[in-house]
């Protein structure tokens, strides 16, 4: 009964919201669905921008993996939720957010000595830390790797990703993530970026919602905000590259 009435107690809610605003104040609740290299990069000063210009509006922030937030924003547990673009087409609005390239990362002081630029077939030569397969990114990966008929074998799989990020930093582990996920310890000059050619691997950033649920003003101002955030650390990223 809960997952059933869920969807209408947020369309009420909804309506209340548009009801209740005055003087163009946006009020209500925003539940949304960020994936980890979103919340890891641009969530805190995304919402610090929101709150200054919408003080009234209460929000919750779910971290989780793509398939997970097609199923909620389907059953009305989230009001929308940002994601890898997957490969199967999707039943629910999909806006286009950011196309990302993502690069090779190894540590400026243990990783090994690379070209300024690698190809998607030498990758199988370096000993990798990679998502595991039940995440998006890791579906960007293994869809580039099977095109060119390049095997992905790594020697850890790990999910968080910190976690991977610091591994790297302190070894000779190679990783492959989108640039906004390493963006700041690069500029820190503790990991190098390298970009990956023949083909370059990139991934897209889209944003899904119920196309029978509007979403509120203060959602519409919210995921604004956070592709405003991304577009910013992404073209930092590439002019830097």
């Amino acid at each position: 009964m809960y997952r059933l009435f869920l969807p209408i107690m947020r369309d009420l809610a909804h309506a209340r919201q548009q009801l209740v605003q005055r003087d163009e104040v946006v009020t209500g609740h925003v539940s949304i669905g960020l994936i980890a290299s979103v919340t890891e990069s641009v969530l805190a000063d995304s919402l610090s921008r929101f709150h200054a210009r919408y003080p009234h509006v209460e929000v919750t922030v779910s971290d989780g993996y793509s398939a997970t937030f097609i199923d909620w924003v389907s059953g009305g547990q989230l009001d929308a939720a940002l994601i890898n673009k997957p490969r199967a087409r999707l039943s629910l609005d999909s806006q286009p957010l950011l196309d990302e390239e993502m690069v090779l990362v190894t540590s400026a002081v243990h990783g090994p000595d690379l070209p300024h630029a690698i190809e998607l077939a030498q990758l199988p030569e370096l000993e990798l830390v990679l998502p595991t397969k039940r995440h998006g990114l890791r579906g960007v990966l293994d869809t580039a790797a099977q095109h060119e008929d390049v095997l992905l074998a790594p020697r850890f799989e790990i999910d968080v990703l910190s976690t991977i990020v610091k591994l790297v930093e302190s070894t000779r582990f190679a990783t492959i993530l989108p640039r906004i996920v390493v963006e700041r310890a690069v500029r820190l000059g503790t990991l190098r970026a390298y970009p990956i050619l023949a083909p370059r691997i990139v991934r897209h950033i889209v944003r899904i919602s119920h196309p029978r649920r509007p979403l509120s003003a203060a959602a519409e101002a919210l995921i604004a905000i956070i592709a405003d955030e991304l577009r910013l650390v992404s073209s930092e990223s590439t002019m830097e590259a």
